[in-house]
């Protein structure tokens, strides 16, 4: 029986299989984001089987990954004290893989030897995800056209389609710049084609989203020459992209934004919101009302109609109202120090990694973080899959490239924590297994 076990151990505790798990989770937001819920719960039941085995120790986590858990705790020590019929159960399922899909990530990167074509078959992936997609766009599309719909490939509306042809741009610039050979082609006109599925989603807060994230990275990162060469080649293959969509397509939608805004759809919704929030008690302004309570006190306010009738809104497709409303303002500024915590550390990060190939996965993460935010705080719920999802893999990664740079350093690397580490063995030495640092098998 002990022999099955460390034979079931080595297989289900191999790398391999976390790793497939990861890229099983970006593969579900670009084609199948119906399982990828599901498969962030894999990814988090995986890590915690490495901690069970010992393959990934408690010393091994660093203190960015603390700040994480410490501003996850205290959103969900809050949430803890409302009623539980105000908490909406899908969204609180969502926040709890955030923390198990960061530590997967960082217990994937402590692999001895990570093999050499890792990155090649990761851009690989993205472009084939990337083709899928262009092929399922311009399927469907010859299917609705007839009917007057539009066709937003495998995605369920404008929003998610660009959103993902968004955040899929600057990873497939970031591998062009790493992959030498024939790849590298294949990721520069997997760039065009994700250029052109963007502006084809029509969605006015996915170019927002990007072409701001885009230009804030140019303009704090790239200095002189590169700055200029880096606008002109931003604007020139927008350029292409655009032209090869439809110009005029694109200026009706800017258009009727800049001349409609005030009956805009969101306007209405903040408005209500806001009006919502007059009758918060002070108990409701510092503890808000729960994850995803504002479907079920906003109906009360509610004045948009469409056609004479009312329509549901479960979020307020505002980030800042959402939390204020559901986590308070301690909710808020717990979440905001966080991000402001993160940005000090890319900017220092920036100016400490050695490699240039490191400084630009890290501008790439900025650009992404951006991205994922801008457009999850004018179209999506804090608590939506869609956002949770890539939030996670960026900080994930973030967080790896940081402890590079000597600023997230290791609890193993801390006096205090070895100090609490050599306490607690000498009492219980069955404790060495989780707490102790342990070299990782491939």
């Amino acid at each position: 029986m002990l022999g099955v076990w460390r034979k079931f151990k080595a297989l289900a505790g191999h790398r391999l299989i976390l790793e497939l798990a990861i890229l099983g989770s970006f593969i579900a937001l670009a084609l199948n984001p119906g399982s990828l819920g599901d498969i962030m719960r894999i990814c988090g039941a995986i890590f915690l089987f490495h901690v069970l085995i010992g393959n990934y120790r408690i010393g091994d986590i660093t203190e960015g990954h603390l700040v994480v858990l410490g501003i996850f705790l205290i959103v969900l020590l809050i949430n803890g004290f409302m009623p539980d019929e105000m908490i909406h159960r899908r969204s609180l399922r969502y926040f709890l893989t955030l923390p198990g899909m960061i530590l997967a990530i960082h217990c994937l990167s402590k692999r001895t030897n990570p093999d050499s074509r890792t990155l090649l078959f990761y851009g690989s992936i993205a472009v084939l995800a990337l083709t899928i997609q262009f092929i399922a766009y311009h399927t469907v599309e010859s299917v609705l056209n007839s009917g007057g719909l539009e066709s937003y490939g495998l995605s369920g509306n404008m929003h998610h389609f660009g959103s993902i042809a968004s955040l899929i741009l600057p990873v497939l610039f970031y591998f062009s710049t790493q992959i030498k050979g024939w790849l590298r082609f294949l990721c520069l006109a997997g760039v065009i084609v994700a250029f052109y599925l963007l502006w084809e989603s029509s969605s006015r807060i996915a170019w927002v989203a990007f072409f701001s994230s885009i230009l804030i990275a140019i303009l704090l990162f790239l200095r002189n020459r590169k700055l200029l060469m880096g606008l002109a080649g931003f604007f020139t293959i927008s350029f292409i992209a655009a032209l090869v969509s439809g110009l005029a397509a694109i200026q009706n939608r800017i258009m009727d934004i800049l001349s409609n805004w005030r009956t805009e759809e969101r306007v209405t919704v903040w408005a209500d919101t806001l009006n919502m929030l007059g009758y918060n008690s002070v108990k409701d302004w510092l503890f808000g009302h729960g994850i995803g309570s504002f479907r079920y006190y906003f109906p009360d306010y509610n004045t948009f109609k469409v056609d004479g009738k009312v329509v549901n809104w479960v979020f307020p497709h505002n980030v800042f109202f959402q939390i204020i409303f559901e986590n308070g303002l301690i909710g808020l500024v717990t979440i905001l120090g966080g991000v402001v915590l993160l940005m000090i550390g890319i900017w220092r990060g920036y100016h400490q990694l050695e490699h240039k190939s490191d400084r630009y996965l890290l501008v790439t993460l900025f650009i992404l973080f951006w991205i994922n935010f801008i457009h999850c705080a004018l179209t999506l719920s804090f608590y939506h899959k869609y956002f949770i999802y890539p939030l996670s893999v960026i900080i994930g990664i973030l967080l790896i490239l940081l402890e590079k740079t000597g600023q997230n350093k290791p609890l193993q690397s801390l006096n205090w924590f070895q100090s609490c580490t050599n306490f607690l063995t000498d009492k219980m030495p069955v404790l060495n297994r989780w707490l102790t640092k342990r070299n990782i098998d491939t």
